[in-house]
């Protein structure tokens, strides 16, 4: 029971991990454009 409630932990931290990589670049992407 513990290892399945444990397991799906690595999966949010490498979305959460993603989804910040993918808001800085869409941020970037925008000054980018303003320049």
């Amino acid at each position: 029971m513990t290892r399945y409630l444990s397991h799906p932990e690595p999966f949010i931290a490498s979305y959460n991990t993603s989804a910040a990589v993918s808001a800085l670049k869409s941020i970037f992407a925008l000054l980018n454009k303003k320049k």
